[in-house]
C-alpha cells in the first residue's frame, strides 16, 4: 500500500480554562474512518501469488486520542493530539482464467484480494484557524509508528460463482478452487508514516 487517504468522522469532549473566548483546551476524541489506498503492486515480497497488479482498496475502522489546544493568538490555537488510527484495507482485482466445470474447460475468473490490518500511534501537531463564530480550519500533520502490519491473501475462483476448479501449472485439474492463500506480517512494511492533516471543526 502506498498512500492511505482517509476520510474521518469525530467527536470531541473538551475541558477548557480561563474566561477568554480562546483558552487552553484539554479533551479527548473518539471517531470512525473510511481509509483509500493506492497500491502499485503484484504480489507482497516473497509471498507467491498471480495477481497481474494491485491497484486500490478501501477499508475503515476507529480511532481515538487525547489532545490539548494552547492560543497563540486571538485566532489562532496550537493543537497537540495523541492518536490511536486504524488504516484496515482489502484489496481486490479480477483476471480471467481457464476453470473446469464438470471436466469441461471454460472461461472463468479469479479474484485475487489482499486483507491488510493495519493500526498505528502517533502524535499530530496542527494549527488551528478561527475562520466566524465557533468554526475552525485545521492544518498539520501526524508522525506515528504502527502497531499492526499484518495481512491475509487468497485468490479463489469467482466466475462461475461456486463451481469449478482450477488449472494447476501443469494444464491438469488440480481439483481446487482457492490457492495461494497465506496470513503473517507483511514483509519488509514501513514501521513509520507521516500523514497531512486538514478539516474544519
Amino acid at each position: 500500500m502506498k498512500h492511505i487517504f482517509s476520510l474521518v468522522f469525530l467527536l470531541t469532549a473538551v475541558v477548557g480554562f480561563a474566561q477568554e473566548p480562546f483558552y487552553t483546551r484539554f479533551g479527548f476524541v473518539a471517531g470512525y474512518g473510511f481509509n483509500m489506498h493506492t497500491a502499485d503492486f503484484r504480489a507482497l515480497p516473497g509471498v507467491p501469488n498471480c495477481c497481474p497488479q494491485f491497484e486500490s482498496g478501501s477499508g475503515s475502522g476507529p480511532l481515538g486520542g487525547v489532545f490539548a489546544e494552547l492560543p497563540l493568538s486571538q485566532s489562532i490555537l496550537l493543537g497537540i493530539r495523541l492518536s490511536y488510527v486504524t488504516h484496515d484495507a482489502t484489496l481486490t482485482q479480477e483476471e480471467a482464467t481457464t476453470v473446469i466445470v464438470g471436466g469441461v474447460e471454460q472461461a472463468g475468473a479469479f479474484t485475487h484480494t489482499v486483507d491488510a490490518t493495519l493500526s498505528s500511534i502517533g502524535i499530530e501537531p496542527t494549527l488551528n484557524i478561527h475562520i466566524v463564530a465557533g468554526l475552525y480550519a485545521n492544518v498539520g500533520m501526524r508522525i506515528g509508528a504502527y502497531l499492526t502490519k499484518d495481512y491475509s491473501q487468497k485468490e479463489e475462483i469467482s466466475q462461475p460463482e461456486g463451481v469449478g476448479t482450477f488449472l494447476d501449472s501443469n494444464g491438469n485439474d488440480s481439483k481446487q478452487r482457492v490457492r495461494n492463500e497465506s496470513s503473517g506480517e507483511i514483509p519488509n512494511a514501513q514501521s513509520f508514516l507521516a500523514q497531512a492533516i486538514g478539516g474544519v471543526s
